[in-house]
């Protein structure tokens, strides 16, 4: 009995790391991520990125960003594996599509948008968001708000 217990635990947990490492490989091609910020009342950066699966990134930077305007960018594959398995495993089609408190006012938004091929789910996160979503959050603006290796549409 001792036998077949550690037998089921061992298999059990080989189906979990199984399952996220294959998180990205289960994603359909055009699978994306998107972060769109919005303005507060203050100098909040506003913009929109979008990364698709295989590493393309768009960028508009709209107001109090360091980029204006358009911009493209092609994230290695380590980062999209990374990236996207992070974001199977937050299973975000099970999340809430709001994060927020409407008596708090003057915060701006994160609003996440992750589709894997077949559904589309948009979380609006702006206040108590839970600290696994503020990590994607963080990660996604960082790679957003850097300037290195992005080039401005106009000059392709």
């Amino acid at each position: 009995m001792r036998i077949l217990s550690l037998l089921v635990f061992a298999t059990l947990l080989f189906a979990s790391c199984n399952s996220s490492k294959k998180g990205m490989k289960n994603l359909d091609a055009s699978a994306f991520v998107q972060l769109e910020t919005t303005p507060c009342f203050g100098t909040c950066p506003t913009y929109t990125m979008r990364i698709l699966k295989n590493g393309q990134a768009t960028f508009n930077g709209r107001q109090y960003s360091k980029k204006q305007g358009d911009y493209v960018k092609v994230f290695s594959e380590e980062t999209m594996q990374a990236l996207f398995d992070r974001i199977v495993r937050l299973e975000m089609m099970k999340r809430p599509d709001i994060y927020d408190n409407p008596r708090v006012t003057d915060l701006p938004a994160n609003v996440i948008t992750f589709f894997d091929g077949k559904d589309s789910k948009t979380i609006r996160c702006r206040f108590e968001v839970p600290g696994d979503m503020l990590d994607l959050i963080k990660e996604l603006r960082t790679l957003a708000e850097a300037t290195e290796g992005w080039t401005a549409k106009e000059n392709l």
